[in-house]
């Protein structure tokens, strides 16, 4: 009879504060953040999702101000560590025009324009332009 209380105390104790992070979430999330910054000093990033991490770019940098090698280790984090299915590109749709600059490049290397239907909850797709790349 304690056995089975201890298990449902545990349970209830997960339930009480679902969303506080785990230690392993907090050194992966400030790994992330690094390799972002890495890219560029200008970026953001979250995680609207389990296995999405959406990028947040500033529409008027110049895509070759951006280091590609730690672009690349990017997306290898994303999909080695943090085992992502997408990797979103977010833009302010006032200020973007997608067939030049970033979202241009960003076409050339496997993101693709994200239909709005397709926007993880929490992020605006009346406000934002996002690309998407399918790990």
């Amino acid at each position: 009879m304690m056995k089975m209380m201890n298990n449902i105390d545990r349970v209830q104790k997960r339930r009480v504060v679902p969303d506080v992070p785990s230690r392993e979430y907090e050194t992966n999330f400030d790994s992330l953040l690094g390799l972002v910054r890495g890219v560029s000093d200008k970026w953001c990033c979250h995680m609207p999702e389990k296995d999405t991490i959406a990028l947040f770019l500033p529409s008027n940098q110049e895509s070759s101000l951006l280091s590609r090698e730690q672009f690349v280790r990017l997306l290898e984090y994303c999909e080695d560590e943090l085992n992502c299915k997408r990797v979103l590109a977010c833009f302010d749709k006032n200020a973007i025009d997608s067939r030049h600059g970033i979202p241009r490049a960003f076409n050339c290397i496997g993101f693709n324009v994200l239909a709005p239907e397709h926007f993880p909850a929490g992020i605006d797709s009346s406000n934002v332009f996002a690309m998407v790349y399918n790990i």
